[in-house]
């Protein structure tokens, strides 16, 4: 208004964001804040792009304690990726998600 007296000053803050975020990826992005809970840890390796490599994998992180559904460490979720890209090297990518213990284990 004219005449009025200023308005005290203040921090503004304003945010501008263009993520088209439909409720799959919101669901995505719920779920990732349990890894900055420290509750899990997520993983990536790479395995030969061969048949029976993911089976040694699994195996792999069985023999050192890793299983999916049992006490102790579990895994928590699995994501084969394969790329063009990545697959010229004749590897995929495998994300995994463990379980972890307690916040000095994370």
């Amino acid at each position: 208004e004219p005449g009025a007296a200023p308005a005290p000053p203040r921090t503004v803050v304003a945010i501008a964001s263009g993520a088209n975020m439909n409720f799959d990826k919101l669901r995505t992005v719920a779920e990732r804040a349990g890894t900055g809970e420290k509750e899990e840890a997520v993983l990536c390796s790479a395995i030969p792009e061969a048949r029976g490599s993911f089976r040694s994998f699994i195996t792999t992180l069985s023999q050192v304690g890793v299983k999916r559904g049992t006490g102790g460490r579990s895994i928590t979720e699995f994501k084969y990726r394969y790329t063009e890209q990545f697959g010229r090297t004749g590897k995929a990518q495998v994300f995994y998600s463990v379980d972890t213990e307690d916040r000095a284990d994370a």
